[in-house]
């Protein structure tokens, strides 16, 4: 009888929680995982503490995952499969996935399922899926089998590319998943006559014991240091996307200026690396106010809530009443004050348009505010801003939440999982430590129409930067201060 695993559930933070819009992971199987994939991240993570079992893995107890899932706000999207696959050849036996997926149905709980197996496209589980509610994302690293097969233990590549067509078929919400690319596994022609409907890319991270799983690949090219791992620069990861033709590509990142990059320049979805069909960024917004003053209201309305409730749970607390009582005036705070963060969004979303002068003449953002907002006459972003009661901070804070929104759902569901409520500083505190790590941790790039340059490292006078023209190819290094600035306002005016 295989051991229980009791570490199933648990939100990631830090910086791949920081990046990850599905943070939150339920395992049904943990300490090993009969895959037993060679560059297995959780493999090289648990195996020299001896907890890596791929014979035996653990296995969840269905109870404790049902009491686990009754909490579990519906906005939430969590990841199965996050530490060991959720569809290994254990499930055929314990069927320990096949119950957490039909109680999350019940709970109306959205799943990302992550896997290497053609099982999940048995009738068994298609016929248990709910479209409304399930993603899948089908990893393939290698489209030969048999090379395949030498360091991962999965279903056959063929098999599961089989499964990606019939899930696909079925009108289910799935993705091919190549994590990680390998450039010496790919055969990137045959890749791009796949009929796959999206593609999601993850590269390779490098440490001493993915040398050892595969010492024959070409290892020269990871010379970017981030965390305990190597990686590729930003200029080899493009070059190796630039050789993905296929519809729907995103790349989940891990190196946070590399994160940025793919974010607002490749992306389909900027807020989603994952691009799910139906993903909570557009779930949260059906009931919102669209109209600014009507925002306003909700806002300052919940706000005021959120304060009432939070006295009501103080005195819940010194009165000792039941915990069902508590719990029932956590969650109503806990949706009301993720309601308002939603709102503040809104609002900054609309703010930013605003422009700072007036123009009596109007303009393109004059027009559109007027027409989205019945405002007659267009004001300056001042004026509008004093007449709707705001100061010019509260504004700044609400279009600094507009632009992090991946951010704002991390905290979201890091509150839930510690069973607090969301507040706006506390987000607010993690965007600025993320902006910092950005900023010190990793190259910045600047975009200057078709030119991006890349500033890795500056010591005394000299600016070591690497000036990619996207027109030409050409790449110099070692440019000093006065040279940068010179090629910066040429590339800034140059037609």
């Amino acid at each position: 009888m295989n051991p229980e695993y009791k570490s199933f559930y648990k939100t990631v933070g830090g910086d791949e929680g920081d990046k990850c819009l599905y943070s939150t992971r339920l395992d049904t199987y943990g300490c090993g995982c009969m895959h037993n994939c060679k560059y297995c991240y959780a493999k090289s993570l648990l195996s020299f503490r001896g907890l890596w079992n791929d014979k035996e893995p653990s296995v969840a107890d269905i109870h404790k995952i049902e009491k686990v899932i009754s909490t579990i706000p519906k906005r939430i999207i969590v990841r199965l499969g996050g530490m060991s696959d959720c569809f290994q050849p254990l499930e055929q036996f314990e069927k320990i996935t096949l119950q957490t997926i039909k109680l999350l149905n019940q709970y109306r709980i959205g799943y990302l399922i992550v896997t290497k197996s053609h099982l999940v496209a048995d009738n068994e589980y298609m016929s248990v899926f709910d479209k409304d509610l399930a993603h899948i994302q089908i990893t393939v690293t290698c489209l030969d089998d048999e090379i395949a097969k030498s360091y991962e233990n999965a279903s056959l590549s063929s098999m599961r590319l089989k499964a990606i067509y019939d899930l696909q078929q079925a009108g289910f919400d799935v993705a091919l998943r190549i994590s990680p690319l390998i450039e010496e596994y790919i055969d990137f022609p045959l890749l791009n006559s796949l009929n796959i409907d999206k593609c999601l890319v993850e590269f390779l991270r490098v440490n001493s014991f993915i040398k050892k799983q595969f010492p024959k690949i070409d290892y020269s090219k990871y010379t970017l240091r981030h965390g305990n791992y190597y990686h590729l620069p930003l200029d080899e990861k493009q070059r190796l996307i630039k050789m993905i033709s296929l519809d729907n590509v995103s790349v989940c990142e891990d190196v946070l200026g590399h994160y940025e990059y793919w974010k607002n320049h490749y992306n389909p979805n900027k807020f989603d690396c994952c691009n799910l069909r139906t993903n909570t960024l557009t779930i949260r917004n059906i009931n919102l106010p669209q109209n600014i003053e009507e925002l306003r209201k909700f806002a300052l309305v919940g706000r005021e809530k959120i304060v009432s409730i939070r006295a009501e749970i103080r005195a819940i607390d010194k009165l000792g009443l039941a915990n069902d009582v508590r719990r029932q005036k956590l969650e109503e705070a806990q949706m009301i004050s993720e309601a308002v963060l939603d709102t503040e969004m809104r609002i900054g979303a609309l703010t930013v348009q605003i422009p700072k002068a007036t123009n009596t003449k109007g303009n393109q953002y004059t027009d559109k505010w007027k027409n989205d907002n019945a405002v007659e006459n267009p004001k300056s972003k001042s004026e509008t801003i004093k007449n709707l009661g705001f100061t010019a901070k509260q504004i700044e804070r609400f279009e600094t939440l507009a632009k992090n929104p991946h951010i704002v759902e991390q905290a979201k569901a890091e509150a839930r999982g510690n069973d607090d409520i969301v507040s706006r500083s506390l987000v607010l505190e993690k965007i600025k430590s993320h902006t910092i790590k950005v900023k010190n941790e990793n190259p910045i790039i600047v975009k200057t129409k078709d030119v991006y340059i890349e500033l890795s490292e500056m010591q005394n006078k000299i600016i070591d930067v690497i000036l990619i023209d996207y027109r030409n190819d050409k790449v110099n290094l070692d440019i000093t201060k006065e040279k940068l600035y010179k090629a910066f306002n040429n590339a800034l005016f140059d037609e």
